[in-house]
C-alpha cells in the first residue's frame, strides 16, 4: 500500500482485505446511541454572575480584570443588563480563543522587533564560493 511501501498491486489487494475484515470486526462492537442536546447554564450560574456584574455596577474593565476575561470582547458585544452579561458570557461570547489572541500579540511584538532591529542591520557583501579553498587562505594557513 501506500504507506507501508510496497507498491505491488498484490500488496495493496492484500492490505484492503486486511482493513475490510479489522473495519468489519470494529463495526459489530459499535452500539447505538441517542445524542444529548445541552440545556445551556443554569439559572442559578446565571443568578450568580448577574450579582457579580451588579456589584461591580456594569464596570467592564474591573470585571475583565477580576474574572481574567478580555474586555475588548466585552465592549465589542455589550450586554444589555446583568442576566445578559451573565448569558453571553456562560455561552463563551466574552471568552478569548487563547491561542489565536496571542498570536495577535506575538504578531505585534514581533514587528516592533523589526522595525527595532532594521535599523542596527547594515548592508554587506555576499562571498559566493566554490568549493576551492581561497589562493591566499591556503598560503596563510600553510606551514
Amino acid at each position: 500500500g501506500h504507506y507501508t511501501g510496497e507498491t505491488s498491486d498484490f500488496a495493496r489487494t492484500e492490505l484492503r482485505e486486511k482493513l475490510k475484515s479489522v473495519i468489519e470486526a470494529q463495526k459489530q462492537k459499535l452500539k447505538r446511541t441517542c445524542t444529548q442536546v445541552g440545556q445551556g447554564p443554569s439559572e442559578s450560574d446565571i443568578n450568580m454572575i448577574a450579582q457579580m456584574y451588579s456589584h461591580y455596577k456594569g464596570d467592564i474593565d474591573e470585571i475583565a480584570k477580576r474574572w481574567g476575561i478580555t474586555a475588548a470582547l466585552i465592549k465589542k458585544k455589550p450586554p444589555k443588563d446583568a442576566r445578559d452579561f451573565a448569558v453571553r458570557l456562560l455561552e463563551g461570547q466574552y471568552t478569548a480563543d487563547l491561542p489565536q489572541e496571542r498570536q495577535g500579540q506575538m504578531q505585534q511584538i514581533l514587528a516592533a522587533d523589526i522595525v527595532r532591529c532594521s535599523s542596527v542591520l547594515r548592508r554587506t557583501v555576499t562571498r559566493v564560493c566554490t568549493g576551492e579553498p581561497d589562493p591566499e587562505d591556503v598560503a596563510k594557513y600553510a606551514i
